[in-house]
């Protein structure tokens, strides 16, 4: 896993932070040197319960609650399930403008 952060690491001195806020890098568990990189999207995914219980205040991460909603190819859960590196470019939008009933729901 070390090699892969150095790979990509080591792109960003080189040729620059690719066109975005925030560089979400997934990688198999597996990843080598050798792991291909590629660029790829957020799947749409849903989660239900993703704690699981294992004593008093006690809880553990549990992935069996998410769900994936879209199988496209070019998602960064198709790429981590070919076995490859999955470099998603994200933008972050500060400005957004809360609308709807936002304010009902947080009203105290």
């Amino acid at each position: 896993m070390a090699a892969v952060c150095a790979r990509i690491t080591d792109a960003v001195l080189r040729n620059g932070f690719p066109d975005c806020d925030v560089l979400n890098v997934n990688i198999p568990f597996e990843a080598d040197e050798t792991t291909p990189i590629v660029g790829s999207r957020v799947a749409d995914t849903a989660y239900s319960a993703v704690f699981e219980g294992n004593g008093p205040g006690s809880y553990t991460h549990d992935y069996a609650g998410l769900s994936h909603i879209e199988t496209a190819e070019d998602t960064d859960i198709a790429a981590l399930r070919r076995g490859e590196v999955a470099a998603t470019p994200l933008r972050l939008h500060f400005g957004s403008t809360p609308g709807g009933d936002f304010d009902a729901k947080f009203a105290g």
